[in-house]
Order: structure tokens, then sequence, then C-alpha cells
């Protein structure tokens, strides 16, 4: 899991492929879901944020958030959250 609470950005350009990672620690393995800040629908349920072909509706902040469980429990134990701040650079600029 990526430790510092501060938003780290991202910049890519338009058309290029966006892959982060954030790696999980714990045992039993913790649950990891990606969130775009103020949707609900997350947009990945593994360590991996992929997104092809980005374009300008892809930049905003992003949240990594990972829940541990215990063995013999339904309910998370604890919950962690990273955001990140994916910023894609467009080739051409409105007119």
């Amino acid at each position: 899991m990526i430790e510092d609470r501060l938003i780290t950005k991202y910049i890519y350009n338009e058309t290029d492929t966006i892959a982060i990672r954030c790696i999980p620690e714990g045992y039993p393995l913790p649950l990891v879901e990606w969130r775009k800040v103020g949707e609900r629908t997350p947009v990945s349920l593994s360590p991996n944020l992929t997104i092809i072909n980005a374009n300008r509706n892809h930049s905003g902040a992003y949240s990594c958030q990972v829940k541990t469980y215990g063995i013999d429990s339904f309910s998370p134990t604890g919950e962690t959250e990273k955001r990140i701040e994916i910023i894609v650079q467009c080739k051409y600029r409105d007119i």
C-alpha cells in the first residue's frame, strides 16, 4: 500500500494506457477497490487500476481503498485509503 496521505499526481497524454498499482499487505490478503472520487461504482476491484486509451474524462481524483478482514469475520477489521490525481493532457485544445 502506498503509505503517505499526500495526493500523488500522475500525468498522461491522451490515448495513453494508465497503469497504477496499489499493493496491500496483510493476512488474509486485504481487498482492494479503486473508485473515481465522487462516483459510487468502483472502476476496479483489484490492486491494478488500468485505463486504456485515456481521455480527458479520465482526469480526476481516484481512491484506492484497502479493507482487511479477520479470518472469521464478514466485517472489515481495518480500512486504509490513498488518493491520487490523474491528469490527462489532451492533444488539442477546445476552440
